[in-house]
């Protein structure tokens, strides 16, 4: 009798459990990404590196879609999908687009290529109305990084890396400080990584301000400016 009871017991929690788990998670308001009603036609494109051309594979996209609303400022509520395509040794992706899921129709779609090493990716935004009628190209052409030493005085100034904007299409390599290095009793120098690309920066001091332009023609390749020539 006293097994019986146990087992009868272990059949309820099973019971209770299998009904609150669903109900559970089912109320968080979305369908997966593959479970989706999507437009006849996607967004797609390659991805390949600026200077050489070669396709980058392997390079993994999420999508967030939603809806503009007005408050504050214009601002989106948005979905959020994630590894939905992923390029081929070409280079090649392509995402489907979602109308919408069981909370709301979509009208805007933001690609999300993710970050490889040597690249650094932009998102994108796209009208989800136009893959009712067309498909939509949209190749990336990514520039990759070099390096910049920049000399100057020991003290009395500084070095200040300017921004370039950076696209879907064209993504630049985030320019990071990496090091400063003292050469001797009045010199030292900063090391940056930056895109291999067009790029400026400004010496401040005092009462100097000098704006230098530069171009690393190659990734990889590392350009020196000296501040007092």
């Amino acid at each position: 009798m006293k097994k019986k009871l146990i087992n009868l017991k272990a059949l309820i929690i099973v019971l209770v459990t299998s009904l609150i788990i669903p109900l559970f998670f089912s109320c968080n308001g979305e369908e997966d990404y593959e479970d989706l009603e999507y437009y006849p036609y996607a967004l797609d494109g390659y991805v390949t590196d600026y200077h050489t051309g070669k396709p980058l594979a392997n390079v993994s996209f999420d999508i967030s879609c939603g809806k503009y609303f007005v408050g504050m400022q214009n601002q989106t509520e948005r979905y959020y999908y994630e590894g939905v395509a992923t390029t081929d040794s070409r280079g090649y992706y392509k995402i489907r687009i979602p109308k919408g899921n069981k909370d709301m129709e979509f009208e805007v779609i933001f690609p999300h290529p993710q970050d490889i090493s040597g690249y650094n990716f932009e998102g994108g935004e796209f009208s989800c109305k136009q893959f009712a009628t067309t498909s939509v190209r949209a190749n990336i052409s990514a520039i990759s990084y070099g390096y910049l030493k920049v000399i100057m005085p020991k003290s009395g100034g500084g070095w200040n890396q300017g921004m370039i904007g950076s696209s879907y299409g064209q993504p630049r390599y985030v320019d990071k400080f990496l090091y400063t290095r003292v050469i001797n009793d009045s010199l030292k120098y900063d090391f940056y990584i930056v895109a291999a690309s067009t790029g400026w920066g400004g010496y401040y001091a005092t009462d100097t301000i000098k704006i230098f332009d530069y171009e690393i023609m190659n990734p990889r390749d590392t350009i020196v400016i000296n501040v007092k020539q």
